[in-house]
Protein backbone atom coordinates (compact mmCIF):
# COMPACT_ATOMS: atom_id res chain seq x y z
CA UNK A 1 0.00 0.00 0.00
CA UNK A 2 1.66 3.23 -1.08
CA UNK A 3 1.27 6.44 1.70
CA UNK A 4 1.83 9.94 0.56
CA UNK A 5 4.08 11.84 2.99
CA UNK A 6 4.31 15.38 3.28
CA UNK A 7 7.75 17.16 2.62
CA UNK A 8 9.51 19.57 4.92
CA UNK A 9 12.99 21.40 4.36
CA UNK A 10 14.98 22.32 6.74
CA UNK A 11 17.10 25.20 6.54
CA UNK A 12 20.41 25.69 9.03
CA UNK A 13 18.98 26.47 12.45
CA UNK A 14 20.30 25.99 16.19
CA UNK A 15 18.79 24.36 19.00
CA UNK A 16 19.73 25.59 22.53
CA UNK A 17 19.58 24.98 26.38
CA UNK A 18 18.10 27.42 28.46
CA UNK A 19 21.92 27.97 29.62
CA UNK A 20 23.68 29.02 26.42
CA UNK A 21 20.54 31.14 25.54
CA UNK A 22 21.01 33.15 28.94
CA UNK A 23 24.70 33.48 28.08
CA UNK A 24 23.96 34.76 24.93
CA UNK A 25 20.64 37.25 25.74
CA UNK A 26 20.98 37.80 29.92
CA UNK A 27 17.44 39.17 30.66
CA UNK A 28 15.61 38.37 26.84
CA UNK A 29 12.98 36.19 26.53
CA UNK A 30 12.79 33.88 23.48
CA UNK A 31 10.16 34.93 21.67
CA UNK A 32 8.15 33.25 19.34
CA UNK A 33 8.39 34.44 15.11
CA UNK A 34 6.07 31.27 13.95
CA UNK A 35 4.80 27.70 14.58
CA UNK A 36 6.72 24.81 12.58
CA UNK A 37 4.94 21.92 10.83
CA UNK A 38 6.25 19.90 14.23
CA UNK A 39 3.56 20.76 17.16
CA UNK A 40 5.63 22.66 19.62
CA UNK A 41 8.27 23.54 17.76
CA UNK A 42 8.88 27.22 16.74
CA UNK A 43 11.27 29.11 14.77
CA UNK A 44 12.23 32.63 17.00
CA UNK A 45 13.13 36.03 16.24
CA UNK A 46 16.63 35.52 17.10
CA UNK A 47 19.50 35.03 14.57
CA UNK A 48 22.80 34.05 15.49
CA UNK A 49 25.91 34.36 13.54
CA UNK A 50 27.86 30.40 13.87
CA UNK A 51 31.84 30.38 12.82
CA UNK A 52 32.57 26.40 11.99
CA UNK A 53 35.22 25.52 10.27
CA UNK A 54 37.21 29.14 9.67
CA UNK A 55 33.74 30.44 8.18
CA UNK A 56 31.47 32.82 9.42
CA UNK A 57 27.45 31.43 9.20
CA UNK A 58 25.11 34.68 9.44
CA UNK A 59 21.75 34.69 10.37
CA UNK A 60 21.15 31.14 11.65
CA UNK A 61 18.23 30.76 12.88
CA UNK A 62 17.13 29.70 16.84
CA UNK A 63 14.32 27.42 17.06
CA UNK A 64 12.67 26.55 20.15
CA UNK A 65 11.55 25.50 22.46
CA UNK A 66 15.37 25.26 24.53
CA UNK A 67 17.00 21.53 24.57
CA UNK A 68 18.50 19.64 26.46
CA UNK A 69 21.59 20.19 24.44
CA UNK A 70 22.86 22.54 22.04
CA UNK A 71 22.93 21.75 18.26
CA UNK A 72 23.37 23.62 14.76
CA UNK A 73 22.39 21.91 11.92
CA UNK A 74 23.76 22.69 8.51
CA UNK A 75 24.17 20.77 5.11
CA UNK A 76 27.22 20.39 3.67
CA UNK A 77 26.52 22.64 0.81
CA UNK A 78 26.62 25.52 3.13
CA UNK A 79 29.74 25.17 4.34
CA UNK A 80 31.68 23.68 1.92
CA UNK A 81 31.84 20.48 -0.46
CA UNK A 82 35.11 20.27 0.97
CA UNK A 83 33.96 19.73 4.47
CA UNK A 84 32.00 16.58 5.73
CA UNK A 85 29.42 16.90 8.76
CA UNK A 86 28.59 13.92 10.55
CA UNK A 87 24.57 12.59 9.79
CA UNK A 88 22.83 12.17 12.96
CA UNK A 89 19.86 12.27 14.91
CA UNK A 90 18.91 15.58 16.55
CA UNK A 91 20.34 15.26 20.03
CA UNK A 92 23.14 12.68 18.73
CA UNK A 93 26.35 15.00 19.00
CA UNK A 94 28.71 13.71 20.69
CA UNK A 95 32.12 13.65 19.49
CA UNK A 96 30.38 15.78 16.21
CA UNK A 97 32.48 19.25 15.67
CA UNK A 98 32.98 22.30 17.17
CA UNK A 99 31.41 25.47 16.92
CA UNK A 100 31.38 28.73 17.98
CA UNK A 101 27.91 31.36 18.37
CA UNK A 102 27.77 34.99 18.56
CA UNK A 103 25.00 37.33 19.58
CA UNK A 104 25.44 40.73 19.27
CA UNK A 105 27.85 41.34 22.17
CA UNK A 106 29.02 37.82 23.36
CA UNK A 107 29.90 34.35 21.82
CA UNK A 108 30.17 31.38 23.47
CA UNK A 109 32.10 27.95 21.99
CA UNK A 110 30.77 24.72 22.19
CA UNK A 111 32.57 21.89 22.03
CA UNK A 112 30.66 19.82 20.22
CA UNK A 113 27.15 20.46 18.52
CA UNK A 114 27.72 20.45 14.79
CA UNK A 115 25.47 17.84 12.54
CA UNK A 116 23.67 17.47 9.13
CA UNK A 117 20.43 15.54 9.95
CA UNK A 118 19.84 12.23 8.61
CA UNK A 119 16.27 12.42 6.51
CA UNK A 120 13.70 11.32 8.94
CA UNK A 121 10.30 11.01 9.12
CA UNK A 122 7.87 12.42 11.95
CA UNK A 123 4.88 9.84 13.00
CA UNK A 124 2.77 9.69 15.71
CA UNK A 125 2.15 6.29 17.80
CA UNK A 126 -0.78 5.36 16.60
CA UNK A 127 0.01 5.53 12.82
CA UNK A 128 3.48 3.67 13.46
CA UNK A 129 1.53 1.02 14.74
CA UNK A 130 -0.85 1.28 11.73
CA UNK A 131 1.77 1.32 9.78
CA UNK A 132 4.08 -1.46 11.12
CA UNK A 133 6.87 0.90 11.54
CA UNK A 134 9.49 1.22 14.73
CA UNK A 135 11.48 3.65 16.01
CA UNK A 136 14.94 4.70 14.18
CA UNK A 137 13.88 1.78 10.77
CA UNK A 138 14.77 3.02 7.58
CA UNK A 139 12.61 2.71 5.27
CA UNK A 140 12.66 3.88 1.48
CA UNK A 141 10.86 7.06 0.14
CA UNK A 142 9.95 7.54 -3.39
CA UNK A 143 9.66 10.95 -5.18
CA UNK A 144 6.89 11.13 -7.66
CA UNK A 145 9.78 10.77 -10.87
CA UNK A 146 10.24 7.24 -8.79
CA UNK A 147 13.60 8.38 -7.44
CA UNK A 148 14.16 6.32 -4.31
CA UNK A 149 15.89 8.02 -0.94
CA UNK A 150 15.73 6.62 2.72
CA UNK A 151 15.08 8.18 5.66
CA UNK A 152 14.41 6.90 9.55
CA UNK A 153 11.07 7.29 11.46
CA UNK A 154 11.11 9.32 14.38
CA UNK A 155 7.81 8.79 16.67
CA UNK A 156 7.01 11.00 18.78
CA UNK A 157 3.47 12.25 20.09
CA UNK A 158 2.27 14.54 19.14
CA UNK A 159 3.85 15.04 15.57
CA UNK A 160 2.64 16.24 12.32
CA UNK A 161 3.23 12.67 9.74
CA UNK A 162 6.29 14.16 7.75
CA UNK A 163 9.40 13.93 5.84
CA UNK A 164 12.57 15.91 7.00
CA UNK A 165 14.94 16.66 4.58
CA UNK A 166 17.33 19.45 4.85
CA UNK A 167 18.92 21.71 1.89
CA UNK A 168 21.13 19.70 0.19
CA UNK A 169 18.96 16.32 0.24
CA UNK A 170 16.27 18.45 -0.79
CA UNK A 171 17.74 19.63 -4.04
CA UNK A 172 19.21 15.97 -4.84
CA UNK A 173 15.82 14.50 -4.66
CA UNK A 174 14.62 18.11 -6.40
CA UNK A 175 11.56 18.20 -3.60
CA UNK A 176 10.86 21.31 -2.49
CA UNK A 177 8.71 21.96 0.84
CA UNK A 178 5.62 20.84 1.26
CA UNK A 179 5.04 18.45 -2.13
CA UNK A 180 4.92 14.74 -1.41
CA UNK A 181 6.68 11.70 -1.10
CA UNK A 182 5.11 8.00 -0.84
CA UNK A 183 6.16 5.42 1.51
CA UNK A 184 4.96 1.82 0.99
CA UNK A 185 3.79 -0.09 3.89
CA UNK A 186 1.91 -3.06 4.34
CA UNK A 187 -1.17 -2.27 6.70
CA UNK A 188 -4.12 -1.47 5.32
CA UNK A 189 -6.29 0.97 6.37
Amino acid sequence: MKVEVKVGVSKKHVHLTEELWNALFPNKEMEKRNDLSQPGKFATTTTVNVSIFGKVIQDVRVVGPFCSYNQFEISNIEVGEDKSLPVRKSGDVFNSPSFTIMSENRQVECMEGTIKAQNHIHITPDLAEKYQLKEDEKIAFFTKSNERGYAYIKISNPAEFELHLDVEEALKYQLKNGESVYIEVEAGE
